[in-house]
């Protein structure tokens, strides 16, 4: 095993938790490595909320229900208790994580504009 996974490997086992062994094994900028690195710390791993008041992601008529314009721009801008993400993460990045979480917690795009 290379170095660079083993200290990866390392670092997964380290960190708050958030950070999984097979995000550190995914691409830097695949949606699960993104998510692992900004949002589970709040969101948690599963998406189920890791700090009290954070919304669960995977409810049929949570967050992620809303449209992807929405939701990227509501991780960029911000919304409600949630920091603004831009300046952090790019659109494309943004992009990256909104399919990762739609397929990890299983919640399909919605057309809400809400």
């Amino acid at each position: 095993m290379s170095r660079i996974k083993r200290f990866a490997l390392a670092m997964a086992f380290v960190g708050t938790g958030a950070f999984t062994v097979s995000a550190a094994l995914a691409a830097p900028n695949s949606g699960e490595a993104l998510y692992s690195q900004y949002c589970a710390m709040c969101h948690g791993k599963d998406g189920k909320g890791a700090m009290p008041g954070t919304t669960d992601l995977g409810q049929a008529n949570g967050p992620l229900s809303q449209s992807d314009t929405v939701v990227i721009e509501r991780t960029l801008k911000g919304y409600k208790t949630m920091p603004a993400m831009d300046g952090q993460i790019s659109r494309s990045q943004a992009q990256e994580i909104l399919a990762y979480m739609r397929k990890a917690f299983n919640v399909p795009a919605g057309n809400s504009q809400k």
